[in-house]
């Protein structure tokens, strides 16, 4: 009973004075620091600062995503053209080559990333870097055309900062039946191992226009979802702002990108996207404390995952671009000999032809269904 008065009563003191960074600090210190603002501060103070921190919270919560879709939006359609005149951009494959008259500009996810740059100022700089540095990694690689061994070996080395920003916040475990695993000690390897799968994850579950944002998208709301609704708002607001402005820039910024990247598309996202995307997701999960969550909200990238192994491990022959069939009708269509990836077995499903746009909207509307149960067994099962 005295151990849950002093969690509130260090819960209320630290709400009020908005201590982000409280967390890091061990029990024993918390409880020392809450004793010495008892007696140094009168109520109304802390009530004052309260409401003080509270509006600066919220109007950093509303602003920041407002000028980075701003920003995105002013900037993209001047960045497209620079793109193509450095050869950055492509032919839709999906799509009739006669009725394309010029190519697509490729790459068009780095005004995302140069957008968080700048408006990502109030995050933990151990998130900025890791983030940023993922997001340049992707930039490289579109440029470069870098090898699978170098989207490994190079992250493992620039999420250290990730890894350090997740020591603060003391070990994961995993509520598992019958078992309770503490890692602490392996858990900041763990999150970049889960970092470097989730940037693969987000950039291998593509190939329709707009399913690397629309995906992204819907799993970084439920995330924010899920923490909201167990933590509460004021609660995420007071003690943990990194997530609710992390979540907020990325979704604000990658709504604008989608109008250019959805169909038929204006830009191709590349690879500066989706391992940004990717990274942002697992921060995210890290910062809002349910990683075991988000590994279950990627799903529909973690069956695509499985399905591709065998040709991502070259048991079976596995093409550059994994392409559906174009018919003349304008529909895609499941090619049999390449049934490895989730876009190929949804079409296989259907057995019918469907257009581009059609095909995003099932792939999404099956993603966000089953989003909705995984939040609702997590809250209330």
């Amino acid at each position: 009973m005295l151990k849950q008065n002093s969690d509130s009563i260090f819960m209320e003191i630290s709400c009020s004075l908005n201590l982000c960074n409280i967390r890091y600090i061990s029990t024993h210190t918390q409880q020392q620091f809450v004793i010495s603002i008892l007696y140094s501060q009168q109520p109304q103070a802390i009530s004052n600062k309260l409401m003080s921190q509270y509006w600066t919270a919220i109007a950093q919560l509303m602003l920041l995503p407002l000028c980075s879709a701003l920003f995105t939006l002013y900037t993209l359609p001047k960045f497209l053209p620079l793109l193509l005149q450095k050869n950055l951009g492509g032919f839709d494959l999906n799509k009739p080559r006669e009725h394309q008259t010029e190519k697509t500009p490729e790459a068009a996810g780095i005004v995302l990333l140069i957008s968080f740059c700048i408006f990502s100022a109030p995050l933990n700089s151990h998130l900025r870097v890791s983030l940023i540095s993922a997001g340049l990694l992707g930039f490289v690689d579109n440029v470069l055309d870098l090898k699978w061994r170098w989207k490994i070996i190079i992250p493992l080395f620039q999420l250290i900062e990730l890894g350090m920003y997740h020591i603060g916040l003391g070990c994961i475990e995993l509520e598992l039946p019958f078992m309770n695993l503490k890692l602490s000690y392996l858990s900041p390897f763990l999150v970049i191992i889960y970092s470097i799968i989730s940037q693969n994850l987000v950039n291998i579950y593509a190939g329709i226009n707009g399913l690397e944002i629309g995906q992204s998208i819907v799993a970084q709301v439920f995330l924010f979802t899920y923490v909201t609704i167990r933590d509460g708002f004021s609660s995420i607001l007071s003690l943990n702002l990194d997530f609710a402005i992390l979540t907020a820039l990325f979704v604000s910024g990658s709504f604008v990108l989608y109008q250019y990247n959805k169909y038929p598309a204006k830009a191709f996202v590349g690879d500066v996207y989706t391992y940004f995307a990717g990274s942002c997701y697992v921060a995210s999960a890290v910062s809002g404390r349910a990683v075991v969550l988000s590994i279950f909200l990627y799903f529909m990238q973690i069956i695509n995952c499985g399905a591709s192994l065998p040709q991502l491990l070259k048991i079976v022959p596995c093409p550059r671009h994994r392409l559906l069939e174009l018919r003349k009708d304008g529909k895609l269509y499941g090619q049999k000999c390449n049934w490895n990836n989730i876009n190929q077995f949804s079409l296989k499903v259907f057995r019918r032809g469907l257009f581009e746009y059609q095909l995003f909207n099932y792939l999404m509307i099956i993603q966000i269904f089953v989003s909705l149960i995984v939040v609702f067994v997590a809250l209330y099962v």
